[in-house]
């Protein structure tokens, strides 16, 4: 039998973990399918009106959030969630 999957437990400092049950893990898919359906559906609509995609939507909005329009590249690759080669390659796609 699988080990049930586990999280971090958020009310404590330490690295322990609990064990999710059934309607907790149901839970957490259901977020992340719905995420996954929100996100391509904005995606597909970016894409469509603009001819943008949406991660290159969230590198101008950081940019255009940032003081004097400017973010060193390890610090914007940070906020996307992306390697600094990923952010690289998807910087030279927006030159």
């Amino acid at each position: 039998m699988p080990t049930p999957p586990t999280i971090p437990r958020t009310d404590s400092p330490a690295a322990d973990t609990v064990e999710l049950d059934d309607r907790e893990l149901a839970a957490w898919r259901g977020f992340l399918r719905a995420h996954r359906e929100v996100v391509a559906h904005l995606d597909e609509e970016l894409q469509r009106a603009h001819d943008l995609p949406l991660s290159s939507y969230e590198v101008l909005l950081y940019l255009a959030e940032a003081e004097d329009g400017r973010l060193r590249m390890g610090e914007l690759a940070e906020r996307l969630l992306l390697s600094r080669s990923g952010l690289t390659r998807l910087v030279d796609r927006l030159e």
